[in-house]
């Protein structure tokens, strides 16, 4: 995106935060690679916008202590990671999960997520231990090869539509 393009999503009342400079596996990287991720896109964006930007979201979902630590001392107040789910605020209030709708996602999908809590914890806890399963029979390589493939492959990126 343009600065002139995040500015006005800014000016429009849309949160514009951070998600590194380039995208990266972080957890894979060095501290001084981290810090100059975090800091960098920060310290960029807040030039273009004009404003602090608080909140950091991971690329890829993949993190350790050190992600998280750094972007504490970089200013950050919420890290968003790429589990679905609803947030304790007492439990985690640094590292939040979220909600990401999609282009696949319909408004009987987003409304069970406002208005069934309980189902939508449900159906995501069958859906992590599946995951959980399928990672563990095949290794974390075996199952990201296996994803990726999945995600370029026949459109199974998002899920088949639903006839009414």
């Amino acid at each position: 995106m343009a600065a002139d393009h995040l500015r006005a999503l800014a000016q429009r009342g849309h949160g514009v935060h951070s998600h590194s400079r380039t995208h990266p596996r972080l957890s894979s990287l060095t501290t001084p690679q981290i810090e100059d991720e975090l800091r960098g896109s920060k310290d960029d964006l807040e030039a273009v916008l004009g404003r602090p930007v608080t909140q950091f979201s991971i690329p890829g979902g993949a993190y350790d202590d050190r992600v998280l630590e750094i972007a504490k001392r970089a200013g950050y107040t919420a890290v968003l990671n790429s589990v679905e789910g609803y947030n304790d605020d007492a439990a985690a209030p640094f590292l939040r999960q979220r909600f990401t709708p999609r282009s696949y996602s319909d408004v009987p999908m987003l409304a069970g997520i406002c208005e069934r809590p309980g189902y939508t914890a449900a159906r995501l806890v069958v859906k992590r231990t599946a995951l959980a399963a399928a990672r563990a029979l095949m290794g974390d390589a075996g199952y990201g090869k296996l994803r990726a493939r999945l995600v370029r492959g026949a459109g199974l990126s998002a899920p088949p539509r639903r006839r009414p």
